[in-house]
């Protein structure tokens, strides 16, 4: 019996180890001048739906819920439909790259600008998601937010 305890528990620490790994992983691509390293890092589609969804917040607390029919509804579908569309086009792996890797000039200092230096907090927000902070919290901090997706941990927002 304490051979499986013991196994759980080792089980348990890789678990809990293993969204660390990746953000080591994804520190080291970065440092790689090809962005498409971070193919199998990154799911782009959420990338991109969370950005649309945060532009859409934002419009939504700029001009208000407007009423349905009326002019401001369709110029607020017609945004939304802008703001998907120019995620779609815009944001790839170099977006991703830069993204981070400006997050973290903004985070640090002085040189050397790594991300893992950059990190002000990361730890689990569920069992299947880990969110990163990159500078402290006063600073408007970028947020990434990795998700088990696929069987890997993977990239699937980020956030101002």
């Amino acid at each position: 019996m304490k051979i499986v305890y013991s196994l759980l528990f080792a089980a348990l620490l890789a678990f809990l180890a293993w969204p660390y790994y990746r953000i080591y992983q994804i520190d080291d691509v970065l440092g790689h001048a090809d962005p498409q390293e971070l193919a199998p890092l990154v799911d782009l589609a959420a990338v991109r739906a969370g950005v649309a969804q945060q532009l859409d917040a934002r419009m939504q607390s700029t001009t208000g819920q407007a009423a349905q029919g009326t002019l401001l509804d369709w110029v607020q579908e017609n945004l939304r439909k802008l703001g998907s569309d120019a995620a779609e086009r815009m944001i790839d792996l170099a977006w991703v790259s830069e993204t981070l890797q400006s997050a973290s000039r903004q985070a640090i200092a002085e040189p050397p600008y790594y991300l893992i230096k950059a990190i002000d907090y990361a730890f689990f927000d569920g069992f299947d998601s880990f969110l990163i902070r990159l500078g402290p919290i006063e600073q408007n901090p970028t947020h990434v937010r990795m998700q088990l997706r696929q069987g890997n941990w993977r990239i699937t927002g980020i956030y101002n």
